[in-house]
């Protein structure tokens, strides 16, 4: 992953090319990645309210 671009590139291959592509997490995802515990809360995360113990 790069922080300053935001997404990470994967080389992918398709009929026997090789072709990269751009690889971005969805808003939720980020938040779950970005997540620490030491400095949150689970009711931070999506749906964290609904995780249990």
């Amino acid at each position: 992953m790069n922080d300053r671009t935001g997404y990470s590139e994967a080389p992918v291959g398709v009929d026997g090319e090789w072709r990269g592509i751009d690889v971005r997490a969805m808003p939720d995802e980020t938040r779950v990645i970005d997540f620490d515990l030491t400095e949150q809360r689970r009711d931070d995360l999506p749906n964290g309210d609904v995780l249990g113990d």
